[in-house]
């Protein structure tokens, strides 16, 4: 795509300095309104990025070997990914897992798998992560605390970041249990419950707009319906009558780092700047920690080939390279593999290890906001941000995040937005090296790929029936019935859950008795879903 962005703005030949915004947000200095040149003074002299890993597979048992290697490598987080059984709210036994169970995550059916997971990682020194975004973000908040107060620890002890926005399942991947409104109540219920205890090293939603990116949305999409979801949320926890800065130094966004380095270093510079306005002028917000919009991503993983693997190398390191020259707190590398199956652990590890070569060998983290005063760079932000601003618009024509979703209006624009992305690899108006150009033959960069045990879903229901043999049922019916009447009564449902959890209830009860209550998600538009 000679002479556009990825996301298609066209540029120029050459940049200039009448081609500075009029504006001059960016002349602000780093750790002041708007942010966009970053949302602390120092930045990574001060504090590096959080090296994280998304990693996770089979049951507790090898998953947490991978987590226990990954720590002692270097990783200071783990990103925990759940096999499709566990992120559709159902246990290992269930009809519809069959054949799932432990393929593309750790299976997780009750506390004991949590238990058995952490047995011997000290808790205190490693930040987990979940990406749990489809209304099971209470469940994994029990989970993990639970777990922590099993080893003597204080919430204050220990830090948990949750993805927990299930907006992004109704319009790009589609792991969706509950109707729109009552999973954005769930996710709602964690950011209040840490709000009200102000435990604000905890990060109890990352509100996503990666997702959008991975089925097709240009960069400005990715911004502009990532902050309508944020929009969706603090509009129901003010409607709750929390206060925007009780709440607003708790949430997170999530992104994605793609490869046109320049415009994804823009995009996150663009995402602050429009956060800190959002969260001013809309919410009324004054606390500088909810006007510092912080990033958690994971690389491109769409941008991953099964042909010529270790091409995923290169591209993951340019991905990571376009994420810290934009100032983000939080880098999950993705293996170069991981278009074929779960990484190697010699995949995982240099996956980790990209992100400390940049850290530590490229001089990058010295200098804050190092492409800032950059013409290119200064244009393509506001250009960005002037895109992004006008999606929200929409958005906000369309009754909101919730009523967009409700009436198909996002998954329409999804739709579209991954059509002409497969287009223009069809058409090869977008390289893809090794796919649609440079193609080597047959067998170059074949490699072995990583299988999960075979046996993991016969283990795995075995000790489901084992856990559920030795606790007690009425334990579990009374917290279930609890659980039951909390959520008829529109209750924070969080201390239900951590009861019910607590007790040894597995995941597909406690979704199953909240379905009595919510029902599940049909596409009221009638397209798509």
């Amino acid at each position: 795509m000679i002479g556009k962005t990825d996301s298609g703005i066209e540029v120029k030949t050459r940049y200039v300095p009448a081609d500075n915004p009029s504006d001059q947000a960016f002349l602000t200095e780093p750790g002041q309104f708007p942010y966009l040149r970053g949302i602390d003074a120092d930045m990574y002299r001060k504090e590096l990025w959080h090296h994280d890993l998304y990693a996770g597979f089979g049951n507790a048992e090898t998953a947490r070997a991978r987590y226990e290697q990954l720590l002692a490598d270097g990783a200071s987080g783990i990103n925990i990914a759940l096999d499709l059984p566990t992120q559709c709210g159902l246990d290992s036994d269930d009809p519809e897992a069959r054949g799932e169970v432990g393929r593309v995550g750790l299976a997780v059916d009750t506390l004991a798998d949590i238990e058995d997971l952490f047995d011997g990682i000290d808790l205190r020194k490693a930040k987990i992560f979940f990406t749990v975004g489809n209304a099971i973000g209470p469940i994994a908040l029990a989970w993990f605390t639970l777990a922590c107060e099993k080893q003597g620890l204080r919430p204050d002890e220990y830090v948990i970041h949750l993805q927990n926005d299930p907006l992004k399942e109704y319009t790009g991947r589609s792991t969706f249990i509950f109707p729109v409104r009552p999973s954005v109540k769930l996710a709602c219920d964690v950011i209040e419950y840490a709000a009200e205890r102000q435990l604000y090293h905890w990060k109890p939603v990352g509100i996503c707009g990666s997702q959008f990116r991975w089925v097709g949305a240009t960069a400005y999409q990715e911004i502009g319906l990532g902050i309508s979801s944020a929009i969706a949320f603090v509009d129901e926890l003010c409607r709750r009558g929390l206060d925007v800065d009780a709440f607003g130094p708790l949430l997170e966004m999530h992104l994605t780092a793609d490869q046109d380095i320049f415009e994804e270093a823009a995009k996150f510079r663009a995402a602050r700047r429009l956060w800190a306005e959002t969260m001013r002028n809309r919410f009324g917000a004054r606390d500088p920690r909810s006007l510092q919009l912080r990033v958690s991503l994971y690389t491109a993983g769409y941008r991953l080939t099964a042909q010529e693997p270790l091409n995923n190398a290169v591209r993951v390191a340019y991905q990571t390279l376009a994420a810290v020259l934009g100032g983000v707190q939080h880098v999950g590398t993705l293996a170069l593999d991981e278009a074929l199956s779960p990484p190697t652990p010699e995949a995982a590890r240099l996956a980790l290890r990209t992100q400390q070569i940049l850290a530590h060998e490229t001089g990058i983290p010295n200098v804050v906001d190092p492409l800032g005063g950059s013409y290119y760079v200064e244009s393509l932000t506001q250009e960005l941000y002037e895109r992004a601003s006008a999606v929200g618009r929409d958005i906000d024509q369309h009754g909101g995040m919730i009523a967009a979703i409700h009436r198909g209006y996002v998954q329409g624009l999804m739709d579209d937005a991954s059509y002409k992305y497969q287009q223009q690899i069809d058409a090869k108006d977008r390289v893809v090296v090794g796919v649609n150009r440079f193609v080597a033959d047959g067998t170059n960069g074949k490699r072995e790929v990583f299988r999960p045990d075979g046996s993991t879903e016969r283990r795995q229901i075995e000790r489901l029936n084992d856990v559920r043999r030795r606790r007690s049922a009425h334990d579990v019916d009374k917290a279930l019935a609890a659980l039951a009447a909390a959520a008829k009564a529109d209750q924070n449902l969080v201390p239900m859950i951590r009861d019910a959890v607590a007790a040894y209830a597995s995941i597909g009860e406690i979704c199953s008795t909240l379905r009595t209550v919510y029902g599940s998600w049909r596409d009221e538009s009638g397209v798509r879903l």
